[in-house]
């Protein structure tokens, strides 16, 4: 028999020890950002790292616009709301950002940003169209083909 508390409790005091949370947070292969109530940069995971190229030395403690003038996390953290599906290039890697803010006894206390990779999804779309175009011009050539055969019927009914 199923026993949440077989599950529940033993997760229950790993969730207050951080090294579990940092552990956690490392594990995850979309890009983490955890900023303050007052966007200063608090933690990020090396996907972060991996997907926009930020290292941690140059954000960790820092005003999040300092870092990245472009930054919308802010914008969440004053309003309160989530911003989702926000498109974000840094050199040849696009990404896309989700970002909501941290509630803590019904107050703002923070946000987060999650970060994923679409670049090889952009160049798959892009070579399943190319494939598309080929694959139409195949179809084309082929009804072009079958236009042309005739069978041995239309050839004994002219005879």
């Amino acid at each position: 028999m199923f026993n949440s508390q077989d599950v529940i409790g033993p997760t229950q005091d790993l969730f207050g020890d951080p090294e579990f949370i940092r552990h956690l947070l490392e594990s995850i292969h979309d890009g983490i950002l955890i900023a303050d109530r007052n966007s200063i940069v608090r933690y990020i995971n090396s996907s972060y790292s991996r997907i926009t190229g930020v290292r941690k030395e140059d954000i960790i403690g820092k005003p999040l616009r300092s870092v990245r003038p472009g930054a919308r996390l802010p914008d969440v953290i004053d309003s309160g709301r989530d911003m989702l599906g926000v498109i974000r290039r840094e050199n040849e890697t696009e990404y896309i950002v989700d970002m909501f803010p941290i509630r803590a006894h019904g107050e703002v206390v923070g946000g987060i940003s999650i970060v994923w990779d679409i670049t090889q999804v952009r160049a798959l779309t892009r070579d399943l169209e190319r494939s598309r175009v080929i694959l139409d011009g195949l179809k084309n050539r082929l009804r072009e083909v079958h236009k042309a055969v005739h069978t041995f019927d239309d050839i004994y009914r002219r005879a």
